[in-house]
C-alpha cells in the first residue's frame, strides 16, 4: 500500500504553482489513508495518534506539500477540562518542508522521516504529531513532535473564533524563502509558525 502514495507525490512535485493550492477532499483523504496504513510508523511515537483520515486537509505549492489529519472525535469539547495532560490533536505531514525555530530550519535528526519507494524512485515525507496541554497559568500551548519525546517546537494556542469545515485547517502566506502558517483548530483556537524548504 505504501507504494501507492508515490505517484501522487510525484504528480504534486511536477506542478508549478505560483501560490498554494488546496487539495480536493477526495485527494486529501486518499493520501491520508495511504500514509496511515503502515502503523509501524507510530510504534515509537512520543504521543499516540488515532487519525481521522476522512477529515484530512492538504495544501501544496509546487513540490512543497503539507497535509493535516485531525484526531478522531476532535471537537471544541475536547479542550474542556484539559488539565495539564497532553491531548493528541492531529498529524502534520510534510514533503520538502520543515519548521523554522529561532530562524533556523529544524534538523533532519529531529524529524521523523518516512521513505517511500516506487519503481526504483524514492521520495520521503516527514511526520509530526500535534498535542495540546494547559500551562500552570491556564493558557494552552500547542506541542509539535518529531521523532523525540521532547517537542520540536512549543507554540501559544490562542483563542480565535473562526468558521471552518474541518477540525483542523491552515492558511499559509508565502514570503520569500519561508511561509507563515496559521493553524486553526476546531473553530476556537489558532497557532502560528513558520516553515521553510528542506530536502530529505
Amino acid at each position: 500500500m505504501k507504494k501507492l502514495i508515490i505517484p501522487l507525490f510525484l504528480m504534486m512535485a511536477s506542478l508549478t504553482l505560483v501560490a498554494q493550492e488546496v487539495f480536493s477532499h477526495r485527494d486529501a483523504v486518499r493520501i491520508a489513508t495511504y500514509l496511515n496504513f503502515d502503523l509501524s510508523l507510530f510504534k515509537n511515537s512520543p504521543i499516540p495518534s488515532d487519525a481521522d483520515v476522512k477529515r484530512a486537509v492538504g495544501v501544496r505549492s509546487g513540490e512543497y506539500v503539507g497535509l493535516i489529519v485531525p484526531e478522531c472525535k476532535l471537537s471544541a469539547e475536547s479542550f474542556d477540562n484539559i488539565g495539564n495532560k497532553i491531548i493528541p490533536v492531529g498529524q502534520v505531514w510534510f514533503h520538502k518542508i520543515t519548521f523554522l525555530k529561532d530562524g533556523e530550519p529544524t534538523g533532519l535528526d529531529k524529524m521523523q522521516i518516512c521513505p517511500f519507494t516506487y519503481r526504483d524512485t524514492e521520495t520521503k515525507v516527514a511526520l509530526c504529531l500535534l498535542g495540546v496541554k494547559k500551562k500552570d497559568n491556564g493558557d494552552l500551548e500547542l506541542l509539535v513532535y518529531g521523532k523525540e519525546k521532547t517537542p520540536l517546537i512549543v507554540l501559544p494556542l490562542k483563542k480565535a473564533e473562526t468558521k471552518q469545515e474541518f477540525p483542523i485547517e491552515a492558511d499559509a502566506e508565502i514570503s520569500g524563502s519561508y511561509a507563515t502558517v496559521t493553524l486553526k483548530i476546531v473553530g476556537k483556537y489558532q497557532a502560528n509558525f513558520q516553515v521553510t524548504e528542506q530536502n530529505y
